[in-house]
């Protein structure tokens, strides 16, 4: 596919890499063209588009790229995950996600697949009372 090879090009064929292109890519394709394109990279020069990314960039920057390169589902069960990994839950972006994440099946079914729970049973594990009742009721009731 042109657009893993025109990433090639852009990063790691070259010195410097031309981050241009990869904003241009990564922010106007679709999630599935961005899937199609990781797989095609993957095969060409194999490793994923996420490990050029690693390589070429770094910082806030490098997070961004990951997040626009990741599918919506698996960015959200990761998210979700990481405020609730470790002491203290991070309960604005639990939060955020829980109720702002449409639909909620393909979310929950990525958090399982990744990390062999269910959503549901970390909410209950890592926070309690009404809280805790009202999360995991949107989390079984959003479609």
């Amino acid at each position: 596919m042109r657009d893993a090879e025109a990433l090639y090009a852009a990063g790691e064929k070259r010195l410097g890499t031309d981050d241009t292109f990869f904003i241009e890519v990564l922010c106007h394709r679709s999630p599935l063209q961005i899937a199609v394109v990781n797989r095609f990279y993957t095969e060409k020069y194999k490793h994923s588009l996420f490990e050029a990314i690693k390589k070429e960039t770094s910082g806030d920057y490098m997070d961004t790229l990951l997040a626009l390169a990741t599918p919506p589902a698996e960015y959200a069960a990761m998210r979700m995950n990481q405020a609730m990994k470790g002491l203290g839950t991070n309960d604005l972006v639990l939060i955020y996600h829980v109720c702002t994440q449409f639909p909620m099946q393909p979310i929950r079914e990525a958090y399982h697949r990744m990390y062999k729970r269910t959503l549901e049973s970390d909410i209950i594990g890592d926070t309690s009372g009404d809280y805790r009742d009202l999360l995991v009721a949107i989390v079984q009731n959003r479609p």
